[in-house]
């Protein structure tokens, strides 16, 4: 007879790519998002895997205020972990 003593099931942790432009154009799941529903489009995504990660890939041209408006409604949405990538 088998016996099992503990048995753990973990959720595959996953990424949210937010890609910015040169031109300060926010991209999520391959399509144009207005700034004001990065919030509500990430905690959508959320709901399917909370322990997701954020991942920013980021222009070097683009504007540094956008950048810290995305991060914002990351956090306001509840992520607790935030990348950052630049692109050359």
């Amino acid at each position: 007879m088998l016996r099992i003593v503990n048995e753990e099931i973990t959720a595959a942790i996953t990424n949210i790519f937010i890609g910015i432009t040169a031109n300060s154009e926010i991209y999520m799941q391959k399509r144009k998002v207005k700034k004001e529903d990065v919030r509500t489009t990430v905690e959508s995504m959320l709901l399917e895997n909370p322990e997701s990660t954020i991942v920013i890939q980021s222009d070097q041209y683009a504007k540094s205020g956008i950048l810290l408006d995305v991060m914002d409604a990351a956090k306001a949405a509840g992520v607790k972990n935030i990348s950052v990538a630049t692109e050359k």
